[in-house]
């Protein structure tokens, strides 16, 4: 008989348990988006981030009684858990991904600007100097523009976080700082690989 009267609750709730199951399904989507998006060298920079979130899920796990059908707030306070850090995730890559868009325009820069024909060497340090200035203009709105970028970063995503996470900063910084040196390496390599290709001919 208490069979017979457990079923008959199960089956009164089936709706109530089948939305369940789909909420509660949409919590893992949006946790496995996160762990598919997030790339093994951001994950110690997002490793405060990523902990909170572990916290909030594990109430479920632990805290949370399924059978009383108060776990809206749960579901809730995941999803919601989950849309901030992917967010913050996307952002970061985001400004990330604009950072090296500008290092590769930085790298292909050549420096002068010579065509093929016969220059007065008045004309011809004029033209280069002219066009020194307008390089010079550009590498600096690029490098302000990079300068925006890490600091909106920093200031939105890690500012408040522990020693560990700025850290794992400092290391992100050092990496990108020898990125800029390297992009600028190569504008100089291009600009004389120019000069070579109109000294020597085609």
């Amino acid at each position: 008989m208490n069979l017979h009267i457990n079923l008959t609750k199960l089956f009164n709730r089936k709706d109530q348990l089948r939305i369940m199951q789909e909420n509660v399904m949409l919590i893992v989507r949006d946790y496995n988006h996160i762990m598919n998006l997030i790339e093994g060298k951001e994950r110690n920079l997002f490793k405060e981030h990523l902990n909170e979130l572990d916290k909030n899920i594990k109430q479920g796990l632990g805290k949370i009684l399924w059978t009383a059908g108060n776990t809206d707030h749960f579901v809730n306070l995941c999803r919601s858990s989950c849309r901030d850090t992917l967010r913050k995730i996307k952002a970061f890559q985001d400004n990330y991904n604009q950072i090296q868009d500008e290092f590769d325009k930085l790298s292909t820069t050549v420096l002068t600007n010579v065509i093929k024909r016969m220059y007065k060497l008045d004309e011809f340090n004029e033209i280069q100097e002219n066009e020194l200035e307008t390089k010079k203009e550009f590498f600096k709105t690029s490098t302000n523009k990079i300068s925006k970028l890490l600091i909106e970063t920093y200031q939105d995503l890690f500012v408040c976080h522990g020693p560990e996470i700025q850290k794992e900063w400092l290391v992100t910084m050092r990496k990108l700082d020898h990125s800029l040196e390297k992009a600028l390496k190569n504008s100089v390599k291009a600009t004389l690989l120019d000069f070579q290709h109109h000294i020597k001919g085609d």
